[in-house]
This record gives structure tokens, C-alpha cells and sequence, in this order.
């Protein structure tokens, strides 16, 4: 989809570029750099984006302010903790508050996929409230990560359990359990469309393909199927 240069959603798109080409030499990091669930916080004309690294020995979520007079997107802070093992989304619901998927346990490696195969509960949504880390929830490798602002929900996938999980987002950022949406299917990413609240789900048909495609990483001929699903959501006293 094209997005005007001039929009709050282009800005954000040159500032993710501007944050691979940050990354590539920053002392600060060291190059111990890779990027994976993203999410953004815009208040007061100041955008932040809130990115998550999933380098094995620094995984932590990178906290960025950018400048779109100068067009240019300047390290602020990293939030890290020990429990950080297998981070994977982030979704900000606040000024440096934000909440953190972690799939797995063991953290990445043949252990995770066993229990990812077990769907064990090991999985955790962890909150940040601009000073310490919480766990908010244990459940079955929570991954993907998405809020709707205008309607105040929080939406969370996992993959082995092919639903995603609605909660409605209170004033005091805790978390209530409105709904499950089942899929059929495993949810790897989610993006709520503004305007409707709907959202684009980015999923994996057959999880053991995706297991396979893990563990030959470097085979470009394993390849695991994939499909977006449109849901459309029906705002309703239950949700609200």
C-alpha cells in the first residue's frame, strides 16, 4: 500500500529504513542488531519507535526517537531483563509503556520447537511501565502483537494454538480478557486497519512446515505455505 511521504504512517516507514541503515554501524550496539517485531508511539509531535532485537545475547526492545524535520532517527534507550528470552512482538500502549511477547521458554533453538510441538505454557506477555518488567501472563507461545487505539484493544496471537486473544486495554494499562478469535491457522503477524478496527493477519497453514523451514534456515527449496486473512471486527458492548 502507498503511503503520502507527508503522513504519520510514511514518516514511520522512512524512519524503519532509517533504523536499518542506524544499526549497521552503531557503537552503541556494537552491530549486535537483529530487528524483528516493531511498533510506534507518536504524542505531543514526537514519534517513537519501539523495535524489537532478538540478538541471542542481547535480546532487548531498542527505543528510538525520531526527528522528521531533520529525518533522522536517534538512539534513546534499550529495556532489557533477564527474562527476555525469546522475544518476538511488541505493542506500545503508552509513553514507555509497552507490552512484550515471549514465545518460548528455552529461548531460540531445537528446545523452543519442542515446546512449541508440546504447546506447553511457557510462553509470557510481559509489561513494561517506563521502569521495571512485569508478567502480565503465562500462555501457550504468545507471538504476535497489535493495538487499537481508538477502541482501546490489544490483540494476541499464538502460533501452536491458532487463535488471538482480545483484551480490552483500561486506563491503568492493565489487560481484560474480552474474547478469542480461533483461526484454523497460525498467526505470525497482526495489523489493525484504523479507520474499521479489522485486522490483516499474516499466518502459517501448516505449523510443521514452519518447524521444518527452522531447522533448515539455509535451504532457500524448504518452504513453508503462508496466507493473509482479512477479520473483520464488530465492535460490541462485550468488547468495550
Amino acid at each position: 500500500m502507498l503511503r503520502p511521504p507527508n503522513s504519520l504512517p510514511g514518516l514511520l516507514h522512512r524512519a524503519a529504513v532509517w533504523l536499518l541503515v542506524l544499526f549497521i554501524g552503531n557503537v552503541i550496539i556494537n552491530e549486535r542488531f537483529i530487528p524483528l517485531g516493531l511498533s510506534s508511539y507518536y504524542s505531543k509531535g514526537r514519534i517513537s519507535l519501539y523495535v524489537v532485537n532478538t540478538y541471542p545475547k542481547r535480546q532487548c526492545v531498542e527505543i528510538f526517537t525520531f526527528h522528521k524535520e531533520k529525518n533522522v532517527l536517534f538512539y534513546r534507550k534499550s529495556v532489557c531483563d533477564a527474562r527476555f528470552s525469546s522475544i518476538s512482538d511488541v505493542v506500545v500502549v503508552g509513553a514507555d509503556r509497552f507490552f512484550v511477547s515471549n514465545p518460548t521458554y528455552m529461548g531460540r533453538g531445537r528446545l523452543d520447537l519442542v515446546e512449541l510441538v508440546m504447546q506447553s505454557n511457557f510462553g509470557a506477555l510481559y509489561f513494561f511501565d517506563g521502569h521495571n518488567v512485569t508478567l502480565h501472563e503465562s500462555w501457550i507461545s504468545p507471538s504476535a502483537l497489535a493495538v487499537d487505539r481508538r477502541r482501546q484493544l490489544v490483540f494476541v496471537g499464538s502460533m501452536p494454538s491458532e487463535n488471538i486473544r482480545v483484551y480490552k486495554l483500561e486506563k491503568d494499562f492493565s489487560l481484560t480478557f474480552r474474547t478469542q478469535i480461533s483461526l484454523l491457522s497460525s498467526p505470525a503477524g497482526i495489523h489493525v486497519e484504523e479507520e474499521t478496527g479489522d485486522l490483516w493477519v499474516a499466518l502459517h497453514p501448516v505449523l510443521h512446515q514452519l518447524v521444518v523451514v527452522t531447522l533448515n534456515a539455509g535451504d532457500e527449496r524448504v518452504r513453508s505455505s503462508s496466507q493473509v486473512l482479512r477479520i473483520r471486527i464488530q465492535v460490541s458492548i462485550k468488547l468495550l
